[in-house]
Formats: structure tokens, sequence, C-alpha cells
């Protein structure tokens, strides 16, 4: 009852509720959420006597090498830049993280477990998002997302490794992650699904996470978490 009605991002007391295991930690560059869940779910399995997995591993990085919620999201983003009060003129960029897993099926087997994800920019002056209705930007991340398609992210994976990998912008962007879909809340160790599962901190300055929210009497919805500037993610 300490936490409140709901568990929800930040948790009070975190340190002292959170065994921190020596030499661990989440190395994004080895896996997505996606893949944090099915090593979870497989340590569960392990811990509950299972002799063999439900899901094996498959680390095949090869396959991404080059080749021979949008209400809301609409809301926050335009809310967030009026309330930066940044010049009329200046460039605003909403970046939500997309999943590969549904765009390229046919070449990305069960238990892949590394990053398959892209980033979605949608653009638009600070002037606009801050004067226009809500459909403007509605209109506008719609577009974008209805440009991903499998040959947007296959041509991702080569500009991606033909210049390099370059290092994203964080100049006048917002970046959102929509994390209720990916499970965290159905791993089982043995002793029961966790009350809550995803981000413990919610995030960093320009970065917000949609995570799974229900309360004591199990109805269910979900909470933008966002974290003050330079704080790390927490994944419990």
């Amino acid at each position: 009852m300490q936490f409140g009605d709901t568990l929800h991002p930040p948790f009070p007391c975190l340190e002292e509720l959170i065994f921190d295991v020596p030499g661990s930690s989440v190395n994004h560059t080895m896996s997505d959420a996606q893949g944090l869940v099915q090593f979870m779910t497989a340590l569960g399995e392990i811990a509950q006597g299972a002799t063999t997995l439900s899901t094996l591993p498959v680390w095949r990085r090869e396959l991404l090498f080059a080749r021979d919620p949008p209400r809301m999201t609409s809301f926050i983003w335009r809310c967030r830049t009026i309330a930066l009060q940044l010049h009329p003129e200046d460039e605003m960029r909403m970046k939500c993280l997309v999943s590969a897993r549904s765009k390229i099926k046919s070449f990305i087997p069960m238990g892949y477990y590394g990053n398959s994800f892209a980033y979605l920019v949608a653009i638009s002056t600070a002037r606009d998002l801050s004067n226009k209705q809500l459909g403007h930007t509605l209109e506008i991340l719609k577009k974008t997302k209805e440009s991903v398609t499998e040959e947007y992210m296959r041509s991702l994976v080569d500009i991606t490794v033909i210049k390099g990998r370059p290092l994203c912008t964080v100049v006048r962007s917002y970046y959102v992650s929509d994390v209720t879909c990916v499970a965290f809340d159905v791993v089982d160790f043995g002793w029961g699904k966790p009350a809550y599962g995803g981000p413990a901190e919610g995030g960093i300055s320009f970065m917000s996470f949609y995570v799974p929210s229900k309360n004591h009497k199990g109805a269910s919805s979900f909470l933008v978490a966002s974290s003050q500037a330079g704080a790390p993610t927490k994944v419990i």
C-alpha cells in the first residue's frame, strides 16, 4: 500500500528493493525489449525445473546486415513543444520505435533476441505543432507510420551499415517507446507473475515510455513514464 493504488515508475526506495547483482546490466546493443523478455522467460523456465526452453535463443546477427500509440503520442508531442516555448521555426522531431519483427517476418526467425527496431521520425515546426489542431500532428504521425514497409526496414539496415552506424540526433527530438505489449509482466520465475514489469524510472529527459498499468481492482490501462535529464533507465 506504500506504493499507492497503482504501481508505476518512478518507484521509491528502488535501490533498497532490487538487489544489484555485480556485473549485471542491460546492454541495448545486444537485444531489444522483446529479446530481454525472452531471456527473462528462459530464466523463469529454468528456475521452475525445465530441461529445455520453449523458445531457443537465435544469434544470427547476419540477418540484419546490409544487403548485397498515435493519438496519445500526438497529444504529448504537441503539449511538450508548447511547454518548451521554442522558436516558431525550430524543427521538431518525434521519434517512435518501430519493431521490425512485424515488418520482416520472412527472415527473422522465432527466438531471435537481437535489436530489430527502427526509429520512425516525424517532423514539424514548433509553430505548426503549437498553433494547428491536434489533427495536424496526428496526420503527420499517421503518414510517417504508413511509410514503414519491409523495403523501408531493409533500406535502413543498408544505410546504417554503410554510414558506420551513426548516432541519432537528440536536438529538439522526443522519443517514445511503447512497451505495453512486450510482456515483461508475464515473466514467471516460479513464484507467480510480477505485480509490475517494465521500466522502473521512466526514461530520460527527451524520452518517455508507455508502460502497462493495473490498479488494485485489476483494471488495466497504460501510463506515460518520463525521468529527469541524465537519469538512467532500469527494468524491473
